[in-house]
């Protein structure tokens, strides 16, 4: 009870001054109590419109984290797609296989159509999409020149050619997609 008693003073200590300010203005107690009322009616939409703005703020920032979620699983599945090929291409240069080594040309080639739709979602990534699509496309070329000299019968320049180009390449997409990828995860973070 005293607890109460003390903050009930202490409001009406803090109100004192307002009350005598409206005690003398020269008006009947209905303006008083109206315009009370729409100052106390204006203060909420006041608090509305805040509300409404800041809740605004909200939504926008999470429709951006929705579009860097997207865009981190696109540059993950083109990671994966990528060690994948690689990992592909390396087993099938080793088996020599016709029907093996005509199979993984046809998924490189396959591949880059995965590169080009990226582009789309990687629209502020221009420049390090170029590299890679670069490398990607120098990559099919060494490829594509091994699996000739391996249908020729030099399996062995074949597998020097894949050493010296092709594994350099593969290492150097593999860094470049882990870039992608740690890129639009730091966005996300900031």
């Amino acid at each position: 009870m005293r607890l109460i008693g003390t903050l009930v003073g202490l409001v009406s200590r803090l109100t004192s001054p307002f009350v005598d300010l409206v005690s003398w203005i020269p008006a009947r107690v209905q303006f008083k109590l109206l315009a009370a009322f729409l100052a106390i009616a204006m203060l909420l939409i006041m608090v509305g419109a805040v509300g409404l703005e800041v809740l605004s703020g909200v939504h926008h920032r999470a429709e951006e984290l929705v579009k860097l979620q997207r865009k981190i699983e696109a540059y993950r599945q083109v990671q994966h797609d990528t060690t994948t090929q690689l990992y592909g291409v390396a087993s099938a240069l080793i088996s020599a296989d016709e029907r093996t080594l005509s199979s993984t040309l046809r998924q490189l080639n396959q591949f880059g159509y995965d590169l080009d739709r990226l582009q789309f979602v990687a629209k502020d990534e221009v420049e390090l999409l170029g590299r890679v699509r670069a490398d990607y496309d120098q990559f099919i070329s060494v490829v594509s020149h091994v699996v000739e000299l391996i249908r020729a019968g030099t399996v062995a320049q074949g597998r020097e050619v894949q050493l010296a180009q092709a594994g350099p390449l593969a290492d150097r997409l593999e860094r470049l997609t882990n870039e992608l990828v740690n890129k639009a995860e730091a966005d996300m973070v900031t």
